[in-house]
């Protein structure tokens, strides 16, 4: 458990909802410029293959994933062969006019869902039939782009110090695909470490696929060595991700198993609460 509560924050009503941590202090290095090489073998489902033309461009896809979609329903699972936890998420969010969230999170222990919108936001257990709503103060909104340089800093101290975009849209679990800010800002920090092995078709999606290995701070932390990431190329939504041990044995992932992305149906589909008939508020 002791590496669960390094790697994990809890967040959810019943503490369910986790999601990755960044150490205080990161190794860097300078700003290396990579070009894709594409070994794509299958046929694209998009007219054209986007290819990303530096590892800034790539690390700043993925820390302002939310700018570049609207809509987004799919599924994928986030699981642990080293710590033993396996968690299935379910989502469909609406990011423009009206902003619409639903995620729900299951695992052996129950499902949890979590609903916001521009008038509340709601964690509802389902196993206990409790659940907690909050009245919203202020309008959602996707915040401003956040460039590398100004999310990264050192201060006068010799302190590396984070910035995280500006967003006051909470997806709950789903962030961990779908705004994937600390994988961007932590695992792939020191550009040495790291680089652009090439793209994919994945799910019918152009992926940029992305290896390298951790950081001392990260291998120490999370008892891993290397990573492998396969990042949606138009979105920056992390749709897959794995990390190994010395032994190159997986430890920790992620892998999406449905995914739709602005398409014509998600525009006219709805975004609803599920019913709280019988459910006892909790304080």
């Amino acid at each position: 458990m002791k590496k669960l509560n390094q790697l994990l924050g809890l967040i959810s009503l019943s503490g369910f909802i986790l999601l990755f941590s960044i150490p205080n202090q990161l190794s860097f290095n300078s700003d290396n410029q990579t070009k894709i090489k594409s070994h794509v073998n299958a046929e694209s489902s998009q007219t054209q293959i986007e290819l990303l033309s530096s590892k800034t461009e790539v690390q700043e896809k993925m820390l302002n994933s939310i700018h570049h979609f609207n809509n987004a329903k799919g599924s994928f699972v986030y699981a642990s062969n080293d710590v033993g936890f396996h968690y299935s998420i379910d989502y469909h969010v609406k990011l423009n006019n009206s902003i619409k969230v639903k995620v729900n999170v299951k695992n052996a222990k129950g499902t949890t869902e979590t609903f916001l919108s521009d008038e509340e936001a709601t964690e509802i257990d389902h196993k206990s039939k409790q659940y907690m709503s909050t009245k919203m103060g202020t309008k959602l909104s996707k915040g401003t782009e956040l460039k590398i340089k100004d999310a990264i800093k050192t201060n006068a101290s010799g302190q590396k110090e984070y910035t995280y975009p500006d967003t006051n849209i909470n997806l709950g679990m789903a962030s961990n695909s779908l705004q994937s800010s600390e994988i961007a800002l932590g695992f792939l920090e020191d550009h040495n470490l790291w680089g652009i092995s090439g793209t994919e078709i994945f799910l019918d999606r152009n992926v940029t696929v992305i290896e390298g290995s951790l950081s001392d701070s990260y291998r120490y932390k999370l008892n891993t060595e290397d990573f492998k990431i396969w990042m949606d190329t138009q979105t920056g939504i992390l749709l897959k991700f794995e990390t190994y041990d010395k032994d190159h044995n997986k430890v920790d992932y992620l892998e999406t198993t449905k995914i739709k992305i602005d398409s014509v149906d998600l525009n006219s589909s709805k975004v609803t609460k599920s019913d709280l008939k019988g459910y006892k508020k909790f304080n």
